[in-house]
């Protein structure tokens, strides 16, 4: 996941947030499908919203959730993807400073 995702994933968790009011009124107990600033449509199930979501967007960020659940501590979510994301962008730029047999597995001598 790239550290733009994580922006959008960023994104969409608050306009979910600044949304749930409405939705929980209206919709509380179906699927949201949020992409970026949009809410794009409403589910009766996971299965639907995760379905259309394929179909429209691919590989492309959206979120699912459930209206009217708690959203598990996302930003602490959002912060330990960014974190991984930096550390393995990190491990590629040293993997393409170290020659190719530097971060090869170490292999023990067989015996013959």
């Amino acid at each position: 996941m790239g550290l733009e995702m994580v922006r959008l994933l960023e994104l969409e968790l608050k306009t979910y947030d600044r949304e749930h009011t409405r939705l929980e009124d209206e919709h509380r107990g179906k699927f949201v499908l949020i992409r970026g600033e949009d809410i794009v449509a409403v589910f009766d199930d996971f299965q639907a919203a995760s379905e259309h979501a394929a179909r429209w967007f691919k590989q492309e960020s959206y979120l699912i959730h459930r209206i009217g659940t708690e959203m598990t501590d996302a930003l602490v979510l959002l912060d330990g993807l960014a974190a991984l994301y930096a550390h393995a962008r990190e491990c590629e730029q040293q993997r393409s400073a170290c020659p190719a047999n530097a971060l090869a597995p170490h292999r023990p001598h067989e015996e013959g």
